[in-house]
């Protein structure tokens, strides 16, 4: 009975260990990998994002203005809330 006890704490302790060692080192790891660099480049690619989407409704709406004109309802009237759809 002594012997399964001592065993089952050996094996307890050593499994809390080495959950532990392992945890500390991959959070060095980590710490290591994720610097500024990982940052930086995070930050870069929301703001190229940003860009790219800000250029994209320019253009839509230099598209709108271009096609203002053609526009219309289905009884022919102008309407500025309809969806033009333009194929270039």
């Amino acid at each position: 009975m002594i012997k399964k006890f001592l065993w089952l704490s050996a094996g307890f302790g050593a499994g809390i260990s080495s959950s532990i060692w392992v945890k500390r080192l991959v959070k060095r790891q980590t710490d290591k990998y994720s610097g500024s660099v990982n940052n930086t480049f995070i930050s870069d690619g929301i703001k190229t994002t940003k860009t790219t989407l800000d250029n994209a409704t320019k253009e839509g709406k230099k598209i709108i203005g271009m096609y203002r004109d053609r526009i219309t309802t289905n009884s022919d009237q102008k309407y500025s809330g309809s969806l033009l759809i333009v194929n270039e």
